[in-house]
């Protein structure tokens, strides 16, 4: 996870919150970090592709993502990257629940496994 601070906030916000917010950032690498020294990520990620396809939901963004360039037909680059945003947006909305639920307990197991060491 990536915690993302829009610039022209920061001169309005105070220090506090600004450390807050690096702070947690900086955890956030951290954690990803260790997991991909661990090959931990490297196993979330398997588990979570493997997910998804089970599920249908790589076919549904694949089929998604044809027909809305279809219908866009042959545009310019601009259109690309409004294409690639439209199709993101259906797939972070559609991953099933189940997915989402079994690989945040991974997460969340492997986090707690973290603490206990």
């Amino acid at each position: 996870m990536v915690l993302y601070l829009k610039l022209e906030l920061v001169p309005t916000l105070p220090c506090g919150i600004i450390l807050l917010w690096m702070q947690a950032t900086l955890t956030a690498y951290e954690v990803q970090r260790r997991m991909i020294e661990s090959g931990e990520w490297d196993r979330l990620s398997a588990t979570l592709s493997q997910r998804l396809a089970e599920s249908g939901w790589v076919d549904d963004v694949h089929h998604r993502t044809k027909e809305t360039a279809r219908s866009a037909g042959s545009q310019h680059e601009a259109k690309a990257r409004q294409l690639m945003a439209d199709v993101r947006d259906h797939a972070e909305g559609s991953v099933p629940p189940t997915v989402r639920q079994e690989i945040k307990a991974l997460i969340r197991q492997y986090l707690e496994s973290q603490i206990d060491k």
